[in-house]
């Protein structure tokens, strides 16, 4: 769906305020809600970073640092080797 629509509901993806650009896609399997963290490159990629099992509403702070560490460690190693 990330790939082949224009705009996508903010319902299955969205950014996340307050953070490093992350974006947050929603997946439901069965009765299981489950989210993944990740950021657009260059506006064309979809990088995911890191997903867990939705508990609650908000996303964990821990979750959210893990995918901004993860983002910067990409981009320092995409920028090195260009």
């Amino acid at each position: 769906m990330i790939e082949e629509l224009e705009n996508i509901s903010t319902k299955y993806y969205k950014k996340l305020v307050n953070t490093d650009d992350i974006i947050e896609v929603r997946v439901q399997i069965g009765k299981n809600n489950f989210r993944l963290l990740g950021f657009e490159d260059c506006g064309r990629f979809v990088i995911l970073t890191n997903g867990f099992k939705k508990k609650d509403q908000k996303v964990p702070k821990q979750e959210i640092k893990l995918a901004e560490q993860r983002k910067l460690d990409y981009l320092k190693r995409r920028n090195n080797n260009e």
